[in-house]
């Protein structure tokens, strides 16, 4: 129910409030739901990115001290404390792609319409 709303209020806002959407449309569901979770994880995901802080012995090594928003200054006072957008953020961000097109397609599969209503056939006494 909260995904339909949000389907829609993400359909209303790009589409414009005088037009309806209609998330029953063959895959618009799909698109709506898949498209405002990417949106929603990478909101989230930038309000909570991992900092990391290379190790002095090599430049290659990281060690993660915390999450704090993209920007803000909380490890500000850790010499060359940095968001990791190579490691930990782009692995986050992918997880959060693809588990919002795996919800995406299960709110596209479970749809109230999914084809011709067929009769149920009872057994005649």
């Amino acid at each position: 129910m909260a995904q339909a709303i949000l389907a829609l209020g993400w359909c209303n806002w790009i589409v414009g409030a005088g037009k309806q959407c209609d998330t029953s449309e063959r895959m618009n569901r799909f698109y709506y739901v898949t498209f405002s979770l990417i949106i929603l994880g990478l909101l989230i995901l930038c309000v909570h990115a991992p900092w990391t802080q290379p190790e002095p012995q090599s430049p290659n090594l990281h060690q993660t001290i915390g999450y704090a928003p993209v920007w803000s200054n909380a490890y500000a006072q850790i010499p060359s404390a940095h968001v990791d957008w190579n490691g930990a953020f782009v692995a986050y961000g992918g997880a959060i792609i693809f588990f919002s097109i795996v919800l995406g397609g299960i709110a596209y599969f479970f749809r109230e319409k999914r084809g011709k209503p067929t009769a149920h056939r009872t057994k005649s006494n």
